[in-house]
This record gives C-alpha cells, structure tokens and sequence, in this order.
C-alpha cells in the first residue's frame, strides 16, 4: 500500500521528469517531511521542478494550507536546488580541465557515473553531482605521478580500487579497477568483463573526455545499483538514473548482450 506521502512524492517526480500532465494533487500538512525525503533519495532538485510545474499550471493550488508556510517551503527549496546547480556547474568544469589536463600525456579519460547519467536527464544539473569518477585505460600509475609531480598536489592511493585527489576543488577518485575485486571471488569475473567492455569509447562529451560505451555504462550502472540493494541503500535517483539511460540509449545497447550479463554482474 502507497502512502499519500509516497503517492505525492512519485506525483510530482513524474511531472518533475516531464512523464505527468495532470495537475490535481491533495493538500499535504507534511510536505516538509516529503522535501527531507526526497533530498536524501537524491531526486530533490527534480521534484522541485515538478513542483514548479504544478504550480504553474495550477495557479490556485497550494503545498499547504497556510500561505506563509507555502512561500518559506519554496524559498527554501529554491535555496537547495541552487546550491546543487553550482555543485554541478563546478563539477563540470574540474572535468573538463582534468581531461585537458591528461590530453597533455596522451591519456584518455572515461567519465564514469555522475556526470555522465546526468545528461540523460531533462534538467542536467538538477541531478545531484558528488565525486568525480575516472577510468585512464590502465594508464592510473602514470596518471597519478603526473598529478602528483606536476600540480603538486597529493595523490591518497590507500583505496583498494582507486586513488584519490583534489582537483579545482572536486574530490576525484581514479579507478584502476571498476569494482573491488577482494571483496568477492566472482567479482574478478565481473571486472575482466568490464575492462574488456571498456576497449571501446563511447560518446566525446568535452575534448579528451569519453563515456563509457552504451552497453557498459547500462552494465555498470546495474552493477552499482546492485551494490546498494545488498547493503540496503538502494535510492530513488539509482532507480531513475537507469530508467532514463535506458530510454535515452535504448537503440545503441546492445541488450541481449545486457541481459545475459546482467546475472553475473548483479551477482
């Protein structure tokens, strides 16, 4: 059974994703508690736009019976939204200059998960952008010390399937390995799979800044999510964050190929 608190909150993720066009919606006393819920589920920029949406097209409606709370919750959630767009906006340009910079030795650089999911979305920057994750080819080591010796800037390599660094300000971590091959015997299985996906570049975003190739975006995506649903973690933005790659790639996947991996790598 749906909550009215649940049923709101899909509402107006649906409008926020240009999926509604009704704009009937009851009154909620509690709609303070959905905007603390859909923040830390990671869609609370794209509800805010569905709730921009509705109000639009439903000038007499309100979030709640008392106007004063009414104006305080949007103002506040506009705050919010803000704070991620310029998150986002910083994010972008760390990735831009972090592939210029490896541009320089001759290092490619695949963009993995943020950023590149968040073009799949109709508003990119309101989905919320966090750590700056890399994969260099197998080219990580000599990556590093160019960072390191060039920028001067100190490279964390105790993580068992990345470094770790600051750059313009962003959290970068430099996968070597897509996933911790210690953690499972399967997961070595699962990880020659991906680097063998990993041969072919997908889409130039920004000069020497690829995505993954469709088929193992959509893969490791999936693998990810599963991550999260083992630990009970799993977020409203994983779900959605798949659904919309899935949408907007669906003729480049290769998705026999998807669903007969997808059983070793959800393992």
């Amino acid at each position: 059974m749906i909550s009215s608190e649940d049923s709101r909150l899909l509402y107006l993720l649906r409008l926020g994703l240009n999926r509604g066009n009704t704009y009937e919606i009851p009154f909620h006393e509690n709609f303070r508690q959905i905007r603390e819920l859909v923040f830390r589920q990671g869609v609370g920029n794209i509800v805010f736009d569905g709730i921009q949406k509705f109000l639009r097209n439903s000038p007499n409606q309100k979030l709640t019976e008392d106007e004063d709370k009414n104006t305080l919750l949007l103002m506040e959630w506009f705050g919010y939204a803000n704070l991620s767009t310029n998150k986002y906006d910083q994010n972008k340009i760390a990735i831009k200059k972090l592939g210029s910079f490896y541009s320089l030795y001759g290092i490619p650089m695949m963009l993995l998960r943020g950023y590149g999911l968040s073009l799949n979305y109709p508003i990119p920057a309101h989905r919320p952008s966090g750590d700056v994750d890399i994969y260099l080819f197998g080219q990580w080591k000599k990556a590093d010390t160019f960072m390191s010796i060039d920028c001067g800037i100190d490279v964390d390599n105790s993580h068992h399937h990345h470094s770790v660094f600051q750059f313009e300000g962003q959290s970068v971590e430099n996968h070597y390995d897509f996933i911790n091959v210690h953690s499972h015997l399967s997961n070595k299985q699962i990880e020659t799979h991906f680097k063998k996906l990993a041969q072919e570049k997908g889409e130039e975003i920004f000069p020497n800044v690829y995505l993954p190739s469709p088929l193992l975006e959509a893969e490791f995506t999936v693998r990810h999510a599963a991550i999260h649903v083992a630990a009970g973690e799993l977020s409203i933005r994983q779900v959605v964050d798949f659904i919309l790659l899935g949408e907007k790639k669906y003729s480049q996947i290769n998705w026999e190929s998807f669903w007969s991996d997808v059983k070793m790598i959800a393992n």
